[in-house]
C-alpha cells in the first residue's frame, strides 16, 4: 500500500488522500489552529524526548526566547525525581533538611564578625558591646578584671610565713605556712594501744607510760616555740577533773620536753594520778 510523507499540516490537508491512513492523519492535523489545541486532540498527554518543539505554548509549558522556562505539574516533583516534593521555600528546605533555625543556623551579622576574625594563636573572643572582637591573653585578663594576678608566681616559704601580700596567689602545698594555719594535729585513742584517728603532719604517737604520750612530727618545727593546743575527753568518774598539757621532765615543771621533731604530752585527773583516756587531741600552731 502506498503512503504519504508529510511534513506538516498544510501538506496533509493540500495532499490526495492515498488511503485510511491519510484521512486519520488529516483529522488529526487539520482541526487544530494552536499547539495547544493539537495536544488536546491527541488525547492531551505528550511524551517528548530529545527533540526540539516550536510554538508558544504546550500545556503549562510556557516558551520564551526559544527555550521553555516555566513548567506547571499536578502535583509537586518528589525528592527522588530531583524535585523536593514541596511547593514553597520554606516547606522545600524542612524536605530537604535545611531548614533554618532546626537544620542550619539563620545568617546573623555576628556570625559575619566572627567568622572575619583572625585565627591568631591563644587570643580569646570577646563581644566589645557592638561587635566580636579578638582579645590576647594579657588583654583579656584586664577585660576579666584579673590584671597580673592570674600569671603571679605562687607565694614561696617565706611568702607565706610573712604573710603580708594580697596580690600573691597561694597553692595548697604551700597555704600550711601561713602563721594562722595549724601546721600539725592529732586526734588519738590513748587506752590500750595507741591509735590515731586522724591527723595532718603527725607521723606515730609514742606511748611512754600511762598517760605519757609522744606526738612525732613527720616535717619539722622550724625552732621549739610553737604553740601547743590539747584537749582532751572528760574522765568516767563526774567527780574527777581530767586534763592535758606539755609534759616537763623536772619537778618544778619548767623544762617542757618540746623539740622542733616532737611534742610529749601528759594526760591525768584532777589528784595528779596520770590516766590513759580514749579521746585526746594535739594542735601545733607556729614556723615550720
Amino acid at each position: 500500500m502506498a503512503t504519504t510523507n508529510y511534513t506538516d499540516k498544510v501538506t496533509v490537508i493540500e495532499a490526495e488522500w492515498l488511503n485510511e491512513a491519510d484521512a486519520v492523519v488529516h483529522d488529526i492535523l487539520s482541526a487544530p489552529t494552536t499547539l495547544a489545541e493539537f495536544w488536546t486532540s491527541i488525547g492531551g498527554t505528550v511524551n517528548i524526548d530529545g527533540g526540539v518543539i516550536d510554538g508558544t505554548a504546550i500545556g503549562g509549558i510556557v516558551r520564551a526566547a526559544g527555550a521553555f522556562t516555566t513548567m506547571a505539574l499536578d502535583t509537586d516533583l518528589p525528592i527522588t525525581e530531583g524535585g523536593t516534593g514541596s511547593s514553597t521555600a520554606s516547606a522545600a528546605r524542612t524536605a530537604l533538611g535545611v531548614a533554618i533555625g532546626s537544620d542550619v543556623q539563620a545568617w546573623d551579622t555576628q556570625l559575619d564578625d566572627i567568622a572575619a576574625l583572625a585565627v591568631t594563636d591563644s587570643n580569646f573572643i570577646v563581644g566589645d558591646g557592638s561587635n566580636w572582637v579578638t582579645e590576647t591573653g594579657a588583654t583579656a585578663r584586664t577585660s576579666l578584671g584579673l590584671g597580673t594576678f592570674a600569671t603571679a608566681a605562687a607565694a614561696s616559704q617565706a611568702e607565706q610565713e610573712t604573710g603580708t601580700s594580697t596580690v600573691v596567689p597561694v597553692t595548697p602545698g604551700r597555704q600550711h605556712y601561713h602563721p594562722s594555719a595549724a601546721k600539725a594535729w592529732v586526734n588519738f585513742n590513748g587506752v590500750g594501744v595507741v591509735a590515731i584517728r586522724d591527723s595532718y603532719n603527725v607521723s606515730s604517737i609514742t606511748d611512754n607510760s600511762v598517760g605519757i604520750y609522744t606526738v612525732n612530727f613527720t616535717n619539722n618545727m622550724s625552732d621549739a616555740n610553737y604553740a601547743v593546743l590539747a584537749t582532751c575527753l572528760m574522765y568516767a568518774s563526774a567527780a574527777v577533773i581530767a586534763g592535758v598539757g606539755i609534759y616537763a621532765d623536772d619537778t618544778a615543771g619548767t623544762n617542757k620536753v618540746q623539740t622542733t621533731s616532737a611534742v610529749k604530752i601528759f594526760t591525768q585527773i584532777s589528784n595528779g594520778t596520770d590516766v590513759d583516756l580514749a579521746d585526746v587531741s594535739v594542735c601545733i600552731f607556729g614556723d615550720m
